[in-house]
């Protein structure tokens, strides 16, 4: 008979809370944004790599985002209103106060050296409009677009790059990449070109530069002497969007209305824009349901209340926000800032973890009914992750792994305790893991499908003990190596080279999952490759290897959705991969009358 937790997931509510948000699991001493209740450090966000390119020629600028209509066609409203979860960040300082997960709050009013395309995800000229990997292979040569206005009527230069990137990398800082920024020097060369000098190769740097992963909101210097750093109680410092920022009560909305001048990349549609903060779903699905807001973000049973009462759900373009299963305990024996080496005789630092074992991986995958978990947790939405970090749309995917997947992945407990078997485990000698059930703030289901795991963990034979440490207590384990046979779930949008850092290499910050000494040397040689094919065929090598001898247990990535009330808003073409989930507000399309 079926034991009670392998049953739990079927008759427990079938909720999903995707607060791409991930404002809670954000550290002032980690680069990443993901969640996760195994107190692994965070990612940012998820695009293919291929548009990580390395040079990019100039391009006309877009057009306005609307085409011209009948003159009997005009918009029903002037005015859009989101309503959105409050970040835990609060500041009217987008360089120093905020990180790139609470910039939803200030975002609207600001642009990025490099743009996505959000059907795409690709990276596109912005306020850059060429950027180059110089002879070096380590710093960038950019052109800045020529005319650019910022909302106080300066223009932009070098100058407000480095205002930027010196606000982001101070001290004080709180954000996520303040480490990365801190090293960066501006060297201008004009104007409207400079070199963005780094201290050696970072594969990540360009998408950090971009709308894709943000947090590297372009500020104006002018603006910035002229009234000093942003306080909640001042206006923040001036952006070049064709938003312009016009009041914030802290604890109710933030409120934006388009600049009067023809903006250089669009020009809006409705003249206001308010983000409206409301935690709870609950007033979120009445507040759309009344008017009383246009745009939202809703759990699986509220998107489909509110589909049944007219209104539209809208997909993000992109998959990026994944959930899986993280191995933590195979780290791999090497010295960082919480952990000395031992010299240990197998180079991991618990030679007696289980997860050193390829066949106990394998095991815990062909465990899982990922179908069952897919309908009770996810309706069914979910997508199967063919392997962790590296979406099917990369150029880096291998087709074969897909073909794989039945047989590597596929659900079969007769075949997981046979592997279990031949890893020496058995009803005389059970192997016996932690299975963390702790909340996970960007996937409300998160303890409730941990639970469900352990129950057809147990079905095959393994003795799992249930936790929920405190993040506070338990984080400083994690970071110190000191868990062993655990396993937790990790929600992530962190991008393919990121994800191969910040979950599977003994680079600091470390704890989120397992490091494989066999993929030690090829994610090494990926950080170091700033060129998008380079970084592609690298990955498709990690993926080739990886693959069969499953580093994690591959869950499913969730598509980004958000709910529009039609009698308002016609649509949004999103990425959905994008750090913090809103972007694009260009793309906002006005019903018509």
């Amino acid at each position: 008979m079926p034991n009670r937790l392998a049953l739990k997931f079927i008759v427990w509510p079938m909720v999903l809370v995707m607060a791409l948000v991930l404002v809670t699991a954000c550290s002032s001493d980690g680069d990443e944004d993901d969640d996760t209740n195994v107190g692994a450090p965070a990612a940012a966000t998820q695009a293919p790599s291929a548009p990580a390119a390395t040079s990019v020629a100039a391009v006309p600028a877009p057009t306005a985002a609307a085409a011209a209509m009948p003159a009997a066609m005009t918009p029903v409203t002037d005015k859009v209103i989101i309503g959105a979860q409050l970040p835990s960040l609060l500041s009217n300082n987008v360089g120093r106060g905020l990180s790139p997960q609470s910039q939803i709050q200030l975002v609207p009013m600001y642009e990025y050296l490099i743009g996505t395309d959000p059907n795409t995800g690709a990276l596109i000229p912005q306020l850059a409009t060429e950027w180059s990997v110089e002879p070096n292979g380590s710093d960038i040569r950019i052109k800045l677009r020529d005319g650019v206005r910022f909302h106080d009527g300066s223009e932009l230069s070098y100058r407000d790059v480095a205002l930027t990137v010196g606000e982001f990398g101070a001290e004080d800082s709180s954000h996520t990449h303040q480490r990365n920024y801190k090293t960066v020097t501006i060297e201008a060369v004009s104007d409207l070109e400079f070199i963005w000098q780094l201290p050696g190769p970072l594969a990540e740097q360009m998408r950090r530069l971009s709308a894709q992963v943000g947090g590297m909101e372009i500020m104006g210097a002018a603006d910035y002497a002229a009234s000093g750093p942003p306080m909640m109680t001042t206006a923040p410092t001036a952006g070049t969007s064709p938003w312009q920022f016009v009041s914030r009560d802290q604890q109710t909305d933030i409120q934006f209305e388009r600049v009067d001048y023809d903006h250089w990349r669009y020009n809006p549609e409705f003249s206001k824009l308010t983000i409206r903060w409301m935690n709870e779903e609950s007033t979120r699905l009445a507040g759309l349901l009344t008017d009383e807001i246009h745009i939202t973000q809703l759990g699986a049973d509220s998107t489909e209340l509110a589909s049944n009462e007219g209104m539209v759900v809208s997909q993000g373009t992109q998959q990026g926000a994944r959930i899986f299963g993280a191995f933590q305990g195979g780290y791999i024996d090497s010295t960082d800032r919480s952990y000395k080496a031992q010299n240990t005789p197998c180079g991991y630092v618990h030679c007696d973890s289980p997860w050193l074992n390829a066949k106990v991986r394998k095991a815990f995958n062909k465990a899982v009914n990922k179908d069952a978990l897919n309908e009770a947790f996810l309706r069914g939405a979910g997508q199967n992750m063919i392997i962790q970090a590296i979406p099917e749309s990369s150029p880096a995917f291998n087709p074969a792994w897909k073909a794989a997947y039945p047989e590597e992945y596929g659900y079969d407990p007769a075949a997981a305790r046979t592997l279990l078997a031949e890893a020496g485990y058995g009803p005389n000698n059970p192997l016996e893991i932690v299975v963390n059930v702790s909340n996970v703030a960007s996937f409300a289901a998160a303890a409730d499908t941990m639970e469900a795991i352990a129950g057809m963990l147990q079905d095959i034979g393994v003795k799992p003990k249930l936790e929920a440490p405190d993040s506070a207590a338990h984080r400083p384990r994690s970071r110190a190596l000191k868990l062993k046979n655990w396993i937790g779930l990790t929600s992530t949008a962190s991008f393919d080279v990121q994800s191969t850092r910040v979950h599977h290499a003994n680079i600091t910050p470390r704890g989120g999952g397992f490091e494989p000494l066999f993929l030690k040397d090829l994610i090494k040689d990926l950080q170091s490759k700033m060129d998008a094919t380079e970084q592609d065929a690298l990955l498709r090598q990690l993926g080739d290897i990886a693959h069969p001898l499953h580093i994690a247990i591959n869950l499913f990535w969730l598509p980004p959705q958000i709910v529009l009330n039609p009698e308002f808003v016609e649509s949004w073409v999103w990425p959905g991969n994008v750090s913090g989930l809103w972007s694009h507000f260009g793309n906002i399309q006005v019903a018509k009358k």
